[in-house]
């Protein structure tokens, strides 16, 4: 008996932070209802080296496989770096507070090959959630609806009920929560839910629902995700000791990047003095860096007059001159490992 495998798709992650592919970001959970699906199938799930491959498992004297196209096909993401939110952008507005978390999810359902530019924004649940309507308005009437706006579940919240109960197990997949003005049907609210018990309890960084089709047979699909870098303002506190007021009023912090014209060359701002910022404020208090200095130390902020990308290899050269001399040739700059882009320079007499 014969056995052969052709390829149907991949999935790729990569990441715009570095400047070399780095051979793998995420983990790839594939929970048993997927499974289950490919197997129906006739297909089956690889991994090697980051790429995730699906692939059409094919006998001489198999029956013909079970039909996948327009099966939606449901992958966790969990990221093998764990310190990845440090240097990525996050896929999706911050919630409001008191949401529930959610999810970035990719899909691809504008063209079957290639995944939407933006991710859904993914409320991960167990087959019988609760869930917690966003109006506090009763009654209210909600309704659940299927990936495809097709109507599955609703129901009317009296002035007692705070969350639908359900009875039964809601089917797997991306569904839509609505909740809706009893009077007017006025949509009050809307959030999409992915139905995956194993992935709710997995809780992965993200998720990928890929709807099947059967021209991948004929031309495999390529799913390219490619997370971007955060952008930070950068700061450089300089602290000085035995330092003169005119040696402190000399410093500036310059971008000497060989070749770079001048109008893409990062400017900085001196401060020195933001004692008067709101106490939510992302400078560094001048105090907290004065605290265990010596009588007399002075401190300087230079601040960045634009946010700058992030990068595995810094793409400007900053440095801290003083009266034309040159102090620090190469400024520090954020990198994978680091939360901000706040850096406290000490200068010694």
């Amino acid at each position: 008996m014969k056995q052969s495998l052709h390829v149907l798709g991949t999935l790729d992650v990569g990441h715009a932070f570095f400047a070399e592919p780095p051979g793998g970001l995420m983990r790839f959970l594939l929970p048993p209802s997927s499974a289950a699906l490919l197997g129906g199938g006739q297909a089956l799930a690889r991994e090697l080296r980051g790429l995730w491959a699906l692939l059409a498992e094919q006998h001489d004297d198999d029956p013909p496989p079970g039909p996948l196209h327009g099966r939606t096909l449901l992958l966790g993401l969990q990221p093998l770096d764990p310190g990845l939110d440090r240097y990525t952008r996050p896929p999706l507005p911050a919630a409001p507070a008191g949401s529930p978390a959610q999810r970035p999810c990719w899909r691809n359902s504008q063209a079957p090959a290639a995944l939407d530019a933006a991710p859904l924004d993914v409320e991960l649940c167990g087959r019988r959630p609760r869930l917690q309507p966003v109006s506090a308005e009763r009654p209210l009437d909600w309704r659940l609806l299927d990936g495809a706006g097709q109507p599955l579940l609703s129901g009317r919240l009296s002035a007692t009920q705070a969350a639908p109960a359900f009875s039964t197990d809601l089917p797997i997949g991306l569904l839509r929560w609505q909740e809706r003005d009893p009077a007017s049907a006025a949509l009050l609210a809307e959030r999409w839910l992915c139905i995956e018990p194993a992935l709710a309890a997995a809780a992965p960084w993200g998720l990928v629902a890929l709807r099947l089709d059967d021209a991948f047979a004929q031309q495999p699909a390529h799913w390219q995700l490619t997370l971007q870098p955060r952008e930070d303002v950068l700061r450089y506190y300089v602290v000085g000791r035995g330092w003169a007021a005119p040696e402190m009023a000399s410093l500036q912090v310059s971008d000497a990047t060989p070749g770079l014209p001048a109008p893409q060359r990062l400017g900085f701002t001196r401060i020195d003095d933001w004692s008067g910022d709101p106490p939510d404020s992302a400078r560094l208090p001048a105090a907290m860096l004065l605290g265990s200095a010596p009588p007399g130390a002075q401190v300087v902020l230079f601040e960045a007059q634009r946010s700058q990308t992030r990068r595995s290899r810094p793409e400007h050269r900053l440095q801290l001159q003083s009266d034309q001399r040159l102090l620090i040739e190469h400024l520090p700059q954020p990198g994978a490992a680091r939360s901000d882009a706040q850096f406290v320079v000490h200068l010694a007499p």
